[in-house]
């Protein structure tokens, strides 16, 4: 006696999914800071799981210490009022066109039925940037939010060489969220000083600092990058000339 076999048939076929992201909203060259801020319109993403954003600030009046401020909303309904605001993320960035100029790549699931975004001066300077942002709407699911300025996952990089008692002016870090991890090299000439400040650049209140009491010593330390553009200051504390290398990696991502 021989063994039966069977054959299963598919009755209907299953199409493999496709995303043909939507362009929901974008602007090119909207300039705000000494006008309005920029305010979208209210769009309707019930249709979609996920977005993915690009943005950045450049030209106009601004300073390599200003920044803008990007902030994303979602409501239960279309009012824009407070009481149906059901998620809010915001950035804030240095104006691109400087070292590690600020921009957004930020991929994330759609948080509620409508959606708005609002970009701004949050510090109220009065100097103007130049706004370029495109935003779309996904029908791809997503279940960690992806905030990707570096490619490599590393944020800072650089070699100074600075005289007795300098710093290099500071520049902004690359944006990241999560986990991150410091390390500085003081050079022969003594110690040296890595500032990351948060929130702007004259703040000494909210920042991590890494100190290398002589030449030649490496100092590494974790912190927590929140959704705010760091700036990093590094300081020659020896007596001597010195290179100082320094970086700043992100260590997880998604977060």
């Amino acid at each position: 006696m021989t063994g039966a076999g069977f054959a299963f048939t598919e009755a209907v076929g299953f199409a493999a999914p496709i995303d043909d992201p939507v362009l929901l909203d974008a602007q090119t060259a909207f300039t705000f800071g000494n006008g309005p801020s920029y305010l979208s319109p209210m769009m309707d993403v019930r249709a979609f799981n996920s977005f993915a954003i690009k943005a950045e600030a450049t030209g106009g009046t601004m300073l390599v210490t200003d920044l803008w401020a990007m902030e994303i909303n979602f409501y239960a309904d279309n009012s824009g009022a407070a009481a149906a605001n059901v998620f809010a993320d915001q950035f804030l960035m240095y104006p691109s066109g400087f070292a590690n100029g600020g921009f957004l790549r930020w991929t994330d699931q759609m948080h509620g039925s409508w959606m708005q975004i609002a970009v701004f001066d949050p510090l109220s300077v009065g100097r103007t940037l130049n706004l370029a942002y495109r935003v779309y709407g996904s029908y791809r699911p997503m279940s960690n939010a992806y905030l990707r300025a570096s490619n490599n996952g590393q944020l800072y990089s650089t070699a100074r060489v600075l005289g007795a008692g300098a710093n290099d002016g500071g520049a902004p870090c690359q944006l990241g969220h999560g986990l991150a991890q410091a390390t500085m090299l003081s050079g022969a000439g003594g110690g040296a000083t890595m500032d990351i400040r948060i929130g702007g650049s004259t703040v000494t209140e909210n920042r991590y600092q890494l100190v290398a009491g002589a030449a030649n010593v490496r100092v590494t330390q974790q912190f927590i990058l929140t959704k705010q553009q760091p700036f990093v200051l590094i300081t020659n504390n020896g007596g001597a000339v010195s290179t100082i290398r320094s970086s700043i990696y992100l260590q997880v991502q998604p977060y």
